[in-house]
């Protein structure tokens, strides 16, 4: 039985709990400053940032589409828009290295 799974889960673990100690640290030592973020989040920084993610997406479900049919598959944009959603999210959603 092979424990490197084991030792996969505790070092993101540790990741994890070292990225929130720091975290904390700063909140507490007022290095970081939450109401910062939230008089910088207007709406109209918030529609910029929207519009930078949306066209950010496009670029890159174009780049897919231009990757996979360089491989010879037959794909539209529309085909591939729903695998570029799917690796965002799990970019997003599972810690990496």
């Amino acid at each position: 039985m092979s424990l490197k799974p084991n030792k996969d889960l505790l070092l993101k673990v540790i990741k994890f709990a070292v990225a929130f100690g720091l975290i904390a640290l700063m909140v507490k030592q007022e290095l970081l400053d939450f109401s910062v973020l939230m008089e910088m989040a207007t709406p109209l920084n918030l529609a910029v940032a929207l519009t930078l993610a949306l066209c950010n997406l496009a670029f890159a479900t174009y780049r897919w589409t231009l990757l996979l049919q360089a491989r010879h598959f037959e794909v539209s944009m529309k085909e591939t828009f729903p695998l570029s959603l799917i690796g965002t999210f799990f970019n997003f959603a599972i810690p990496g290295a």
